[in-house]
């Protein structure tokens, strides 16, 4: 029997060792990133010891903050600089020059970043937010590398400059625009406004999520593109993602001239076809895969597959139309003008005319499981 005085004690004793490691543990976090903030009481340089509290430029643990209400702002001109997070607060401007610049932790802006020279390279590692109010300017079109992704809340500016997104799996929010966007061996999601301007290439994803906008105004040759929300294609750039790895589940808004090397229409999506170049492989892919061609001039469509077993493609251009000559579940020719079949065509469950349209046959075989006139 262990007498009570002893068993007290023992508890007592274990309960206060569980207390000092704990306080040891935080202590070694404490120390292992340092705090630097910027005084500017020097000069504007970055590397100089004197404008940093306390004294020393910062390491790669440190994590930095540049105040607004000093007398000289920061530059990184002279040296490669790192740190851990990084903080620009509102009414504070880092100016990021010709040298290495790498963030190994997470940046928030809610003041100035700004990038001044396409000099050597530029790593984010962490997140970055751009929080109401703050700005990221790179209009002199610096090539930026993210493995964090990016929250932007305020204005951010890419520049020409390629943007590469590698490492880890990201994602962008808000209102971002890039004119050139490479993907590299990771997934990037979309769960914002994302406009790739002039070219999206990379060996990896970018998945437009639900409810959200995804518009490509140049090329793309990225390995796997994914739409699940709004995506707009425009511009005269090709689309050369291949038929299995373009997949839509949400609205794809086709509207210009470049040609496309294949889609494939699953559950759910929606294809509003405006205009386009040629497209060499469609894949109408599922009961509710819904295809719309509204181009008077209906663009060579090497593949059409409209085969599967309930979808609906609609040629519902406001005039003339062709109508391609293949095998369709269901066949939809509406609004106005008259649909000319350009072949011998079978429809395996419903052919709807509506009101105001005239079904132009041919001297054409046609052959349909059911007829609609509205």
């Amino acid at each position: 029997v262990i007498p009570f005085s002893i068993l007290v004690f023992t508890i007592v004793k274990h309960f206060f060792m569980k207390k000092i490691l704990l306080f040891a543990v935080l202590l070694m976090v404490q120390l292992g990133f340092g705090q630097k903030t910027w005084n500017g009481s020097s000069s504007t340089d970055w590397d100089t010891n004197a404008n940093w509290t306390p004294s020393g430029r910062p390491v790669a643990t440190d994590n930095v903050r540049i105040p607004n209400g000093v007398p000289r702002m920061p530059t990184i001109s002279t040296n490669s600089a790192v740190c851990n997070n990084l903080t620009v607060d509102s009414g504070a401007t880092l100016t990021v020059d010709d040298e290495n610049f790498t963030v190994s932790g997470t940046t928030s802006i809610s003041g100035i970043l700004t990038h001044t020279s396409t000099t050597n390279v530029k790593f984010f590692v962490g997140l970055v937010t751009v929080n109401t109010g703050g700005t990221w300017t790179n209009t002199i079109n610096e090539a930026v590398t993210f493995r964090g992704g990016i929250a932007n809340n305020g204005t951010f500016t890419a520049g020409t400059g390629t943007q590469t997104f590698d490492t880890n799996a990201q994602a962008i929010s808000g209102n971002v625009t890039m004119s050139n966007v490479a993907v590299t061996g990771i997934t990037l999601t979309n769960n914002g406004i994302l406009t790739v301007s002039t070219a999206l290439s990379g060996t990896g994803s970018l998945t437009n999520s639900a409810t959200r906008t995804l518009t490509i105004g140049g090329t793309s040759s990225i390995t796997t593109l994914t739409n699940e929300g709004t995506m707009n294609v425009g511009g005269s750039g090709a689309i050369t993602t291949a038929l299995a790895n373009f997949t839509n589940t949400g609205t794809l808004n086709l509207n210009g001239t470049g040609a496309i090397t294949g889609i494939t229409n699953n559950a759910g999506g929606t294809v509003n076809l405006i205009d386009s170049g040629t497209i060499t492989s469609f894949n109408n892919a599922t009961a509710t895969s819904q295809l719309n061609i509204s181009d008077l001039t209906v663009p060579t469509i090497t593949t059409l597959t409209t085969t599967s077993v309930g979808n609906t493609v609609n040629y519902n251009g406001a005039g003339d139309q062709t109508v391609k000559a293949t095998t369709y579940s269901n066949l939809t020719l509406s609004v106005s003008g008259a649909k000319t079949f350009g072949g011998a065509t079978t429809v395996n469950n419903n052919l709807s005319i509506d009101s105001g349209v005239v079904a132009n046959l041919g001297t054409f075989t046609h052959s349909t499981y059911r007829l609609f006139l509205g």
